[in-house]
């Protein structure tokens, strides 16, 4: 097919532009010297001349090919990128993210069910611990491999990370006290380690308290928590007293009136 031109020169004020998936065949031009953000589930060819490098937000969510908007280079393309998503690219590789993580700008990085990426490849997020802020990665539950707690531990500017976690990982938890800044924290787990989640969530909480703010716990299936949660939630709520949210996903069994008391003065939004 002859690819549709779209000229939105006649837009110089544009700071916001999406495509939807109709537009796969459409290459858009045009002298766009405001725009900052860029919504596409296409690849960069139809972005046409765009100049990608004055871009501070780009979600390619379930784009089939990120290899325009990261070639393998010396350094990347984008130059003030903040926020990227690529949530569900099954064509982000190990090389693909090491070429992203060369971008120092980055402050939100959505790695959500990017099942193509192994252990090794989420290394390169070490050279974003200085700068990011927000990390979702959680793909385990899509198909992919967990993210070494070890190094989401050592990104010491996070201030809010989505993540899943593996039976033989959960007590490991705790390594996240190293995040001074974690003010929210999304986990994902088995329900049968429900109690040992908990307890190692609960150690978060050092000797001048936690920044938690926001925690969301889901276990993955709906099975009945371990006859110990209850214990373990309890010593949970007792160490985050500060807590103004909370997600519980078929974990609300866990909740009690001595959970209650600990979160009566802060909580004011609870979800079960």
């Amino acid at each position: 097919l002859t690819p549709l031109r779209v000229e939105l020169g006649t837009l110089p004020r544009l700071r916001r532009l999406e495509l939807g998936s109709t537009w796969t065949n459409t290459n858009v031009s045009g002298s766009l010297p405001r725009l900052r953000a860029v919504i596409t589930v296409n690849d960069a060819s139809c972005l046409g001349a765009v100049r990608l490098a004055q871009l501070t937000f780009l979600d390619v969510h379930d784009s089939s090919d990120l290899r325009p908007f990261f070639p393998p280079a010396p350094a990347p393309i984008f130059d003030s990128l903040t926020c990227l998503c690529v949530a569900g690219c099954r064509s982000l590789t190990d090389e693909t993210l090491a070429t992203i993580c060369m971008m120092r700008s980055l402050r939100q990085l959505d790695l959500s069910r990017c099942v193509s990426v192994t252990p090794a490849g989420f290394g390169p997020l070490k050279r974003l611990a200085s700068t990011l802020e927000q990390l979702v990665v959680s793909t385990a539950g899509a198909g992919g491999c967990y993210a070494p707690l070890k190094l989401l531990a050592s990104l010491e500017r996070l201030r809010c990370l989505t993540t899943d976690v593996g039976d033989h990982d959960a007590p490991n938890l705790d390594l996240l006290r190293s995040l001074p800044l974690l003010a929210s924290l999304s986990v994902a787990f088995h329900s049968s380690v429900a109690a040992i989640v908990i307890t190692a969530l609960g150690s978060l909480s050092g000797a001048d308290g936690s920044s938690l703010r926001k925690v969301q716990l889901h276990a993955t299936t709906d099975d009945a928590p371990p006859p110990d949660i209850d214990a373990s939630f309890s010593q949970f709520c007792a160490s985050h007293r500060q807590l103004r949210w909370l997600e519980l996903n078929h974990m609300g069994a866990a909740l009690n009136d001595a959970c209650l008391a600990c979160l009566g003065d802060t909580l004011i939004e609870l979800r079960c």
